[in-house]
């Protein structure tokens, strides 16, 4: 099994769906001039109704590929836009590797799933975007915030040089059957709770972009280009775990023609 591939399908399969939407309603058919692309749709635009709100829940993963304050505002704002909404239950944040100070590290296969590379979070790389996300907080438009693959040691880290702890720590699915009882203690003590994922460490490749943009343009089309950041957002049933949506928004710029 080719374990990028299968691990990548739902987000390739979402923005190539968005971007052809977008491509044939637009009257420009070409991206020569263009320097920033944030692909939209009316058509899969996902606001929910004001009477649904309070049965649902909703979580946004932002992944980022930049440092960039106005970047991570910029990912989070236009998020809520999309939605329709004010504010968001949960928010986690995931550094790519290159910006993060971890290297991806070799998950081994576990409960018969494939192995992976999975971007290993650290607060170094997190305290400097984390006042961003904890202004958020304190301006009601998100309730908590949430990290990825973070040791005990880290985590404790993190909790130590911030005014707003994360309370989500989210795993990837194929390493939870081997949980460190550190790790679970440290979250029983500090109300976080652990969930998993199964998302690709290197989700914001250029190479990954560039592909799927010069399917639906042309190869010149696509040159330049590279994802700055990208968000997964899911709506889920309050008390019934019953998904209504989830999808991806993406911001990328072209550094060269």
């Amino acid at each position: 099994m080719n374990v990028v591939f299968s691990l990548m399908a739902t987000p390739t399969k979402c923005i190539e769906t968005v971007l052809h939407c977008w491509h044939k309603n637009t009257a420009d058919k070409d991206l020569s001039a263009e320097k920033e692309l944030n692909v939209f749709c009316e058509l899969h635009r996902d606001k929910i109704p004001d009477s649904e709100r309070p049965d649902i829940s909703v979580t946004a993963k932002v992944f980022l590929s930049t440092y960039d304050p106005e970047a991570v505002r910029q990912a989070i704002n236009r998020t809520l836009d999309r939605l329709g909404l004010t504010d968001i239950e949960t928010l986690i944040v995931s550094l790519d590797p290159e910006i993060s100070k971890a290297p991806p590290a070799d998950v081994d296969p576990c409960m018969e799933l494939p192995s992976a590379k999975i971007s290993i979070g650290t607060a170094e790389s997190l305290l400097k975007v984390w006042p961003i996300l904890e202004e958020f907080v304190k301006s009601n438009k998100v309730f908590r915030l949430g990290v990825c693959d973070m040791s005990a040691e880290e985590m404790e880290l993190l909790l130590s040089s911030v005014k707003i702890p994360p309370k989500v720590n989210q795993l990837f699915l194929g390493s939870t059957c081997r949980l460190t009882d550190e790790l679970q203690n440290f979250a029983k003590i500090h109300d976080v709770q652990l969930t998993t994922h199964q998302d690709s460490s290197d989700i914001l490749r250029t190479d990954w972009l560039v592909s799927i943009i010069s399917k639906e343009f042309s190869p010149d089309d696509a040159t330049g280009w590279r994802p700055l950041w990208l968000v997964r957002y899911s709506e889920t049933f309050k008390h019934r775990g019953v998904i209504r949506s989830k999808g991806y928004t993406l911001l990328a710029e072209r550094t060269a023609v």
